[in-house]
Protein backbone atom coordinates (compact mmCIF):
# COMPACT_ATOMS: atom_id res chain seq x y z
CA UNK A 1 0.00 0.00 0.00
CA UNK A 2 1.79 3.25 -0.98
CA UNK A 3 0.87 6.21 1.18
CA UNK A 4 0.95 9.43 -0.45
CA UNK A 5 1.85 13.09 1.44
CA UNK A 6 -0.39 15.58 2.73
CA UNK A 7 1.56 17.92 -0.18
CA UNK A 8 0.85 15.57 -2.82
CA UNK A 9 -2.97 15.30 -1.92
CA UNK A 10 -3.23 18.88 -1.71
CA UNK A 11 -1.27 19.65 -4.91
CA UNK A 12 -3.78 17.03 -6.92
CA UNK A 13 -6.95 18.94 -5.19
CA UNK A 14 -5.07 22.53 -6.37
CA UNK A 15 -4.80 20.74 -9.61
CA UNK A 16 -8.13 19.13 -10.00
CA UNK A 17 -10.16 22.50 -8.79
CA UNK A 18 -7.86 24.24 -11.32
CA UNK A 19 -8.94 21.73 -13.99
CA UNK A 20 -12.88 22.68 -12.89
CA UNK A 21 -12.14 25.94 -12.71
CA UNK A 22 -11.03 26.43 -16.44
CA UNK A 23 -13.85 24.04 -17.66
CA UNK A 24 -16.48 26.62 -16.18
CA UNK A 25 -14.36 29.39 -18.16
CA UNK A 26 -14.76 27.83 -21.37
CA UNK A 27 -18.42 27.44 -21.23
CA UNK A 28 -18.70 30.44 -19.99
CA UNK A 29 -16.79 31.97 -22.65
CA UNK A 30 -18.83 30.01 -25.50
CA UNK A 31 -22.15 30.91 -23.84
CA UNK A 32 -21.21 34.62 -23.79
CA UNK A 33 -20.08 33.86 -27.85
CA UNK A 34 -23.01 32.71 -28.58
CA UNK A 35 -25.45 35.37 -26.68
CA UNK A 36 -23.39 38.18 -28.21
CA UNK A 37 -24.12 36.49 -32.14
CA UNK A 38 -27.65 36.21 -31.00
CA UNK A 39 -28.13 39.85 -30.06
CA UNK A 40 -25.94 41.36 -32.97
CA UNK A 41 -28.58 39.15 -35.46
CA UNK A 42 -31.45 40.57 -33.53
CA UNK A 43 -30.10 44.24 -33.55
CA UNK A 44 -29.38 43.80 -37.58
CA UNK A 45 -33.11 42.33 -38.00
CA UNK A 46 -34.87 45.21 -35.78
CA UNK A 47 -33.36 47.75 -35.85
CA UNK A 48 -34.69 48.87 -39.44
CA UNK A 49 -37.60 47.82 -38.42
CA UNK A 50 -37.74 50.34 -35.72
CA UNK A 51 -36.18 53.21 -38.09
CA UNK A 52 -39.25 52.45 -40.04
CA UNK A 53 -42.07 52.30 -38.15
CA UNK A 54 -40.84 55.95 -36.71
CA UNK A 55 -40.86 56.87 -40.10
CA UNK A 56 -44.04 56.37 -40.88
CA UNK A 57 -44.77 57.45 -37.36
CA UNK A 58 -43.64 60.99 -37.85
CA UNK A 59 -45.35 61.30 -41.66
CA UNK A 60 -48.63 60.40 -39.84
CA UNK A 61 -48.51 62.75 -37.33
CA UNK A 62 -47.61 65.21 -39.75
CA UNK A 63 -51.01 64.57 -41.60
CA UNK A 64 -52.33 64.80 -38.30
CA UNK A 65 -51.25 68.10 -38.19
CA UNK A 66 -52.36 69.38 -41.18
CA UNK A 67 -55.85 67.72 -41.81
CA UNK A 68 -57.93 70.29 -38.82
CA UNK A 69 -55.80 73.49 -41.24
CA UNK A 70 -56.89 72.16 -44.43
CA UNK A 71 -60.59 71.38 -42.91
CA UNK A 72 -60.55 74.80 -41.63
CA UNK A 73 -60.04 76.35 -45.30
CA UNK A 74 -61.96 78.51 -46.72
CA UNK A 75 -60.84 79.58 -49.96
CA UNK A 76 -61.01 77.09 -53.15
CA UNK A 77 -57.50 77.74 -53.84
CA UNK A 78 -55.88 77.34 -50.99
CA UNK A 79 -57.43 73.90 -50.54
CA UNK A 80 -56.56 73.00 -53.56
CA UNK A 81 -53.09 73.73 -52.24
CA UNK A 82 -53.51 71.65 -49.22
CA UNK A 83 -54.78 68.50 -51.22
CA UNK A 84 -52.34 68.48 -53.34
CA UNK A 85 -49.33 68.70 -49.90
CA UNK A 86 -51.55 66.12 -48.26
CA UNK A 87 -51.60 63.66 -51.64
CA UNK A 88 -47.73 64.62 -51.65
CA UNK A 89 -47.31 63.11 -47.95
CA UNK A 90 -49.07 60.11 -48.67
CA UNK A 91 -47.62 58.68 -51.59
CA UNK A 92 -44.43 59.74 -49.90
CA UNK A 93 -45.35 57.65 -46.93
CA UNK A 94 -46.45 54.46 -49.30
CA UNK A 95 -43.28 54.70 -50.71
Amino acid sequence: MRFTSIRQKASLAILTISLVALFMVSIGWKSMSVSEASLSEFESETLPEISTALTLAEGVAQLAAIAPYTAGSGRPFQLQTESERIKFRILELRG
